[in-house]
């Protein structure tokens, strides 16, 4: 067989093998998997990390009439990536594809048969968990170890289980635990709508309602809080505090409007503590904020989120601009209420509803652009005038005040495309 023929034989079975991991992860781009170029050395198959989350495979493919297959699994065990299995997908003309990997795979695979529906959620799941909760670290194929949000310690002690046992989770030093994540949510202050948003369909039945004092919590600020704009004995890590708050854009006249303290001692040491409070000016949440690098960035009380964030400072008669983070909303200032994430809660909603301030301006980052979307066809269903902020590769708190403000001045309404593939999306 000529070269320019045997290469366009290994090119075809390249693209068929794309075209069936694209065909069975369906929430992948094209992007995330490409095919190698004709004696390009190492993997066949190049993924992705999204790729290779869900399909943890290095791919060596062989498309011949006569194969030593000893000779293709040592190639394909050569090439083979860290936390990666080797593949070997072979087939001569007009027979079916086969592939070949090792024996103890196949058992592994045969004792979490019954867990393969779940793995795009899992894989969503997963990254939601370490939005909220900080990097896991991988401790087994079915568990997961977190930092624990209710007793900080140093080290990563939360455990879930993404196997068999999926969704029981468990803190090694302060014993805290439940049999699913929506628990461990609902504790963290989640509503069920967030919990739902974050779950998808992997878990239906969890009703807290059932179990609400079980879950309730009084917040108040950390004993340790200090306002920083009071403190006479400017120490150490009163100079740190201040210094990180000026990288941030945070002057003097932020901290005293936004009441911003420090913890220099307790389970918020060596944190900002951003305080909240609702219209009756009663403290209805905070954010504690680490200013140095490394660990846990956000440590937040175990505290409902269904709040309006900074809504003392907000009057419904002017518009409303909602950002994702407090520090954007620190930065932008005048009527800025921070999602603390990508959704709006219950009682914004309702808020938004019954106030109908004159506009409504979503700004959020450039890769919620979809949230975006969703949060302007909701609030168009209800009737509230809305526009989007056209995303830069910065965030408000990036940007500063000005700019921010001329995203605002400069905010759109989104076309019948964007809206209909963002339903499309949804369904």
């Amino acid at each position: 067989m000529r070269p320019s023929s045997a290469k366009a034989k290994g090119r075809r079975l390249q693209n068929q093998i794309r075209e069936l991991i694209l065909e069975n992860f369906p929430q992948l781009h094209p992007d995330d998997v490409k095919t190698a170029i004709m004696g390009e050395s190492g993997e066949d198959i190049k993924l992705s990390p999204a790729a290779r989350n869900l399909f943890p495979y290095s791919v060596e493919a062989k498309n011949v009439e006569k194969l030593n297959i000893w000779s293709a699994l040592d190639q394909a065990t050569e090439n083979t990536k860290e936390d990666t299995h080797p593949l070997l997908f072979f087939k001569r003309n007009h027979s079916k594809l086969y592939v070949a990997f090792e024996a103890s795979h196949l058992f592994e695979l045969l004792d979490k048969c019954g867990e393969w529906y779940y793995i795009p959620y899992m894989d969503n799941i997963l990254f939601s968990l370490e939005d909220i909760l900080g990097t896991s670290k991988k401790t087994s194929s079915d568990e997961r170890l977190f930092h624990c949000p209710f007793c900080y310690h140093h080290k990563p002690k939360l455990s879930i289980n993404f196997g068999k046992r999926s969704g029981y989770w468990k803190c090694w030093v302060c014993d805290e635990g439940g049999k699913k994540i929506s628990s461990l949510l609902y504790k963290l202050g989640y509503s069920k709508k967030e919990i739902k948003s974050i779950l998808g369909e992997y878990e239906t039945g969890y009703k807290p309602e059932e179990n609400p004092e079980e879950y309730k919590v009084n917040i108040t600020l950390p004993k340790e809080y200090k306002p920083l704009w009071k403190v006479t004995d400017k120490s150490y890590e009163y100079m740190n505090a201040i210094r990180f708050l000026k990288s941030r854009g945070v002057n003097i006249e932020d901290i005293y409007r936004y009441q911003i303290g420090y913890c220099e001692d307790g389970q918020y040491k060596n944190r900002i503590i951003i305080p909240s409070y609702g219209k009756d000016f009663k403290l209805n949440y905070f954010v504690s904020r680490s200013y140095y690098d490394g660990g846990i960035k956000y440590k937040n009380p175990a505290a409902s989120r269904n709040n309006i964030i900074f809504e003392n400072l907000i009057s419904w008669k002017f518009p409303v601009v909602l950002v994702e983070g407090i520090f954007d909303a620190i930065t932008v200032r005048r009527n800025c209420i921070p999602l603390l994430g990508k959704i709006l809660s219950d009682k914004l909603k309702q808020t938004l509803i019954e106030n109908k301030p004159p506009m409504v301006y979503v700004m959020l980052d450039s890769d919620a652009q979809k949230e975006a979307l969703q949060i302007e066809s909701y609030l168009k269903s209800v009737n509230v005038n809305v526009k989007l902020v056209v995303p830069t590769d910065k965030d408000p708190s990036e940007m500063g005040f000005d700019k921010s403000w001329v995203g605002i001045n400069n905010a759109i309404h989104s076309n019948f495309t964007d809206l209909v593939g963002t339903k499309l999306q949804m369904v």
